[in-house]
């Protein structure tokens, strides 16, 4: 098991303590799945997760959820203040780029990474449910202190949200 990176780490929990009543709430995960039972079968898949999800079950791996470099903020897109929210937490991050040293930001099939955006996402999941923010191991490992920098603008994201006047898609 490694280790999560200190600018995951960070930004997993300045989130929690902004956003206490969002994500310090479990939502059900329909999509993890369960593996097989003992028989080969396949088990029910779900089980409950949290809102914010960094890992490093396996420092080796290419990919950045399982090596420690990535963050996964739930915000569904199919709720509309969720999905408000998680477009005004993209814009700060995106705004501060600089000051946090991510790589990449993805949220309702659009990224921005190092080599500009936003842009279409291609991938095959278009991350409707969750923004995914990652860094490269060089920046991950060293970039630390953002979070006083970002804090005025994610209160005044958290004051909006709060009071309802994030805008309504609709």
């Amino acid at each position: 098991m490694g280790a999560i990176a200190p600018a995951v780490l960070e930004l997993q929990s300045t989130l929690g303590q902004t956003f206490p009543e969002i994500f310090d709430k479990i939502f059900w995960d329909k999509y993890w799945d369960n593996g097989t039972d003992a028989r080969g079968k396949p088990k029910p898949k779900g089980k409950w997760a949290p809102r914010l999800q960094a890992s490093a079950k396996n420092p080796g791996s290419k990919d950045p959820h399982d090596n420690g470099l990535a963050l996964d903020i739930f915000l569904f897109k199919t709720n509309w203040n969720e999905w408000a929210l998680a477009n005004e937490l993209v814009n700060v991050f995106i705004t501060n780029k600089s000051i946090m040293g991510w790589s990449s930001v993805i949220y309702d099939s659009v990224t921005t990474d190092d080599y500009g955006g936003p842009k279409l996402y291609t991938g095959a999941d278009k991350h409707e449910t969750h923004i995914h923010i990652e860094w490269p191991r060089s920046r991950g490992m060293t970039s630390r202190g953002f979070s006083y920098q970002i804090q005025d603008q994610l209160d005044m994201v958290s004051v909006s949200w709060r009071i309802g006047e994030l805008s309504n898609p609709s």
